[in-house]
């Protein structure tokens, strides 16, 4: 009998584990960083990085400047909403590694073009 109850108490334990342990979200969007498709440098290409855990981010020109909009974010369908404390950026999610930037909201400080897609990389985690 006390076999049964431990085996089932680490079966049990092994599927929280397996749950709680993943980085994906609900959406299939993985925590790093997403880097802006274009002709670019390496590490000078504008960059999305997200934490699903926290469900925070942070945008930025580049990986080498220290400027970036920081704050939290939210997915709705195919939306994903990151709001800083000075405007807010929607992307939508078009697949488990890109997102496109479809509206760069009000700020003057960080302006990337809309439409601007953004590619889930390994490489910088």
């Amino acid at each position: 009998m006390k076999r049964i109850a431990v085996l089932a108490l680490c079966i049990a334990m092994l599927l929280v584990f397996a749950a709680c342990g993943s980085g994906n979200s609900e959406s299939g969007l993985k925590t790093g960083n997403y880097f802006m498709v274009g002709d670019y440098e390496e590490l000078l290409a504008p960059y999305l990085w997200l934490d699903m855990r926290e469900k925070t981010f942070a945008l930025g020109e580049s990986s080498i400047i220290s400027y970036a909009e920081v704050g939290a974010f939210e997915t709705e369908g195919n939306k994903l909403i990151a709001t800083s404390q000075s405007t807010t950026y929607i992307f939508e999610i078009k697949n488990e590694s890109t997102l496109v930037l479809i509206d760069n909201g009000a700020d003057k400080g960080l302006v990337l073009p809309n439409n601007s897609e953004f590619v889930y990389s390994e490489k910088y985690r």
